[in-house]
Parts: structure tokens; sequence; C-alpha cells
């Protein structure tokens, strides 16, 4: 077992970003694992949790209970919107095939509940289709301060760099999206993959697909499609080796094989449909481990506390099957 990662002194009182950053933490395995994503407009200000807001009332409530995985986020409502008094919900769902189907709808502000709701059931036909053109991509920013404040630093301070970067990119500010300590974070979509310590220069790279896939792993929090831990560990190395090509293939990581007297799981990654022999276009064996045991500190607190117990992952092999 790794050396712990020790709190800090007693007498400091670090930021968690700048302390996970200075301790070279790796944030692969802690993306959300969803298979539908929808993002609500709502004004701020917004409470902890966000869905203690009044116009977002029994949202968790029916996004758990949905027919598939869902998350809901909130975001800031859209500058072009606010000029027309009209607000939007996007969600995406992943296919089995590989691809991602985008929807967007418009609803005036009072009633957010009910065309939240509306979605989350799948009872759009009296919703109204937005107006919006459909963007090549988009990215969610965490910038919820009234949950941690790197979020609301680091990542209100990303996203005002990058919102008119790209004409074709529409970029959101939206609640909570975990692994606060990874400021700023983001979520790029249709892709469904999360981001860590994104600076402009690096976001530029994810969304113009830069050939120099393998040092933006290091990024990489998670794909959607993978459950959280070791297999988004394993996808990020298998995308690592493969490259942007890989986004666009149907792909399963499953934990197979776990040893528990090493900690180590055996993960395997497949991508393409299966054929009639059971085997897939591509397949990959990858062993990941549990590597150091990493606090999540309190932001700016002494000595980082309360302070939460976590870890840290490493891929052990990665083998590529015939």
């Amino acid at each position: 077992m790794a050396t712990p990662v020790a709190l800090p002194d007693p007498s400091s009182s670090p930021r968690c970003s700048d302390f996970t950053r200075l301790a070279g933490v790796q944030p692969a395995g802690t993306a959300i694992s969803v298979a539908r994503m929808i993002v609500v407009e709502v004004a701020l200000p917004w409470p902890k949790p966000v869905f203690e807001h009044q116009l977002l009332a029994g949202a968790k409530r029916a996004a758990d209970s949905a027919q598939v995985s869902t998350r809901v986020l909130a975001a800031v409502p859209n500058r072009v919107r606010s000029r027309t008094r009209a607000s939007e919900i996007v969600q995406y769902v992943r296919q089995p095939d590989g691809r991602v189907q985008r929807n967007a709808w418009e609803f005036a502000p009072p009633d957010t509940a009910a065309a939240l709701g509306a979605v989350l059931a799948g009872q759009t036909d009296e919703l109204i289709a937005s107006s919006l053109p459909t963007p090549s991509a988009e990215v969610w920013v965490c910038t919820q301060g009234s949950h941690d404040m790197c979020c609301g630093a680091d990542g209100t301070r990303l996203a005002n760099d990058i919102e008119d970067r790209w004409s074709d990119v529409v970029v959101r500010r939206v609640s909570h999206t975990g692994g606060h300590r990874f400021a700023p974070t983001a979520m790029t979509m249709p892709d469904g993959r999360m981001w860590a310590y994104l600076d402009p220069d690096g976001l530029e790279k994810v969304l113009r697909r830069d050939p120099d896939h393998a040092s933006l792993a290091d990024r990489c929090r998670g794909w959607w499609g993978a459950g959280t831990g070791p297999a988004q560990v394993a996808e990020c190395a298998v995308f690592a080796r493969t490259g942007w090509t890989w986004e666009t293939a149907p792909r399963e990581a499953t934990v197979v094989a776990h040893d528990d007297v090493n900690n180590i799981s055996t993960v395997e990654v497949v991508a393409g449909s299966r054929g009639p022999n059971g085997k897939a276009v591509a397949s990959w064996l990858v062993e990941v481990a549990i590597g150091r045991e990493v606090p999540s500190i309190a932001c700016r607190a002494p000595g980082g506390l309360p302070a939460k117990p976590g870890v840290e992952y490493r891929v052990e092999s990665l083998v590529a099957r015939e």
C-alpha cells in the first residue's frame, strides 16, 4: 500500500484544490456515471444542495426514480435567452450504439418545475422545442460557490475566460458535479467526459481533439458510461492508448474480477459491437489497483478538517486482447 497523503498542518487553512494539486492526485475514477444528463436553467442564487431551490422541488426524487439513470444539474440562464425571457432544458441520452441523443426545450421560468418534471417523465409532447441552434459541443463548468469556494472561484474564472472563445460551443455554469478538489472541473457533451485541473488551453485541446491525447488523459476524471472507480480508470487508460477515435465507438467497461488481498480490480474494456461469436472489435484487460489514501479536505478550514476519506487509483497493467 502506498503512503497515505498527510493532512495539512493544523496551523494552515489551504484551499482543497491547491492541496490536491500539490499532492499530485490523479482524478481518474471520480466522474458521474449515468445514462442521461439533464441541465435546466435556474437563476441564481442556488442553495446547497441545489435541489432545495423552490423551482427544483421534487426533481432529485424524480431523477432517482427515473427508468434510466439520470443526473440533473442547474445552469445559470444563457445570456441570449435572458433577452427573450425564456429558459432552456437540455437533455443528453446515451444510446446502446454509442450515439448520444440531444433534445432541448424552452419554457417560461415560472414553469420550471412542470417543464423539468415532464422531461424526467419522458412526457415532452407538450413542450416547445428550443429555437437556439444545436452547438457542436457544450462545456458544463461547475461554478457552484455555495457548495465549494474552489468551484465558485476557479470554475467561474474558467467560464469567464472561455465563454466567447468558440462560436460553435455553448459554455454553461452549472451546479455541483462532484470532485471540487479538482477545480476547475467541467463535463464536455456530447462525449460525456469529465475533466479536472482545467485551463482554457487544455480545454481547447479537448474540444479540438488535440493529437496529444495521452497528456490530456491525466486530466480525465472519467466517462459517464463507465462505473465510478476502477471501470472509469480503465476506460481512461484505454483512451490514453487509443485516442479520439475511441469517443464515437459503443463501448463498455466492466469489472470482471477483484483480488481482495492486493486490492486490484481487473476490468474488461470493449469497443465496437460484439459479433456472432461474442467477440468485440477491440478489447483490453486493465488491472487497476487502489493506491494512496487521499483525504478530501474542507476548504479553508484549519488543518483541512473535517476531511473525508478517499483513495487514488493506479493502472497496474493494460493488455490488448486478440
